[in-house]
């Protein structure tokens, strides 16, 4: 159950199903994790581990508005999920998204489950007038009794239906390792199969030439496929890397990885492009475009899935 080489020489050879080496629980939460990015901006690309909650943060200065994603511990106002709202000051306004859900920052407000209790304020007289209100609101604690009017609920905009991304594998080639969302089951991780041209280290793969590459062989339940992301690094900022979906090209040339920092990278997918499909070979490549110099080190792979919910009723 390993990559091997000899001698300095790569050998091309064969990873077995991952056996017992699965993970017993879900495997850690995803933000994405970009600063200050202007409007009709790019997706960001890059994502970060989360022990807090993931969030988006805007400011808008003029009509001109910079968002952040990221991840975070939840200040000290204990308010539910949704978006802190900041207070006006000439022409700037700033505000808040929070969500605990698998990359739920890419699109927050599909992401949110819908509110369980409605937002009120529990004194109406005080929360409406203005210099109450703002007494009130400037307190964390006091803040509880306007929730409504201090900016503490959950912003709901998603209907009847909501989103949730599922890991369907999250995938370490050496040491050998698959985790996967509880909802999914390990039977995708027991079907997974790789080999490659590389050179193996102690918890990572080296694509380091001209043609390395490494393929993951895998069969699915016929999920929709909408989220690939790489834990890797470039040694020199020229390790460019393509990477095919079942001979259908998800990034070619790809040069946004960062340099001599290990970072998760987001490749979006088409889910309707292999819609009934079940059996997949994904391949990574060194170089196969566009050749460059510099080192592409591999250390995870994850893919995952989105499910729609729907309100109970409808």
């Amino acid at each position: 159950m390993m990559f091997a080489f000899q001698f300095g020489v790569v050998l091309v050879v064969t990873i077995a199903g991952i056996g017992n080496s699965q993970g017993q629980q879900d495997p850690p939460l995803h933000c994405l994790n970009c600063m200050n990015v202007p409007a009709g901006s790019e997706l960001c690309p890059h994502l970060v581990e989360c022990s807090g909650e993931c969030y988006v943060r805007s400011n808008t200065i003029d009509g001109k508005t910079i968002t952040s994603y990221g991840c975070e511990k939840r200040q000290t106002c204990n308010v539910t999920d949704g978006t802190l709202i900041g207070r006006r000051r000439s022409a700037s306004v700033n505000t808040t998204s929070y969500c605990k859900k698998e990359v739920c920052n890419k699109d927050i407000h599909h992401f949110l489950d819908p509110p369980t209790t409605p937002c009120t304020d529990l004194s109406v007289d005080d929360c409406s007038d203005p210099a109450a209100r703002e007494a009130i609101c400037s307190s964390c604690e006091m803040a509880q009794y306007c929730r409504k009017s201090c900016g503490l609920c959950q912003e709901y905009t998603g209907g009847d239906t909501w989103s949730e991304n599922l890991v369907l594998f999250d995938y370490n080639p050496v040491p050998t390792q698959c985790n996967y969302s509880q909802a999914i089951g390990p039977s995708i991780c027991n079907s997974i199969k790789a080999h490659g041209l590389v050179v193996p280290h102690g918890s990572y793969l080296n694509l380091h030439q001209v043609n390395s590459y490494v393929q993951i062989n895998f069969t699915t339940h016929g999920e929709p496929l909408t989220n690939l992301q790489l834990f890797s690094c470039q040694t020199t900022g020229h390790g460019r890397v393509d990477v095919v979906l079942n001979n259908v090209t998800i990034a070619e040339s790809y040069n946004k990885t960062r340099v001599i920092t290990w970072d998760w990278n987001l490749h979006e997918l088409n889910p309707v492009q292999h819609k009934h499909t079940h059996n997949y070979v994904l391949e990574i490549f060194k170089d196969r475009k566009t050749v460059s110099y510099g080192h592409f080190w591999l250390r995870r792979i994850r893919l995952e899935t989105t499910v729609v919910h729907h309100r109970h009723g409808k």
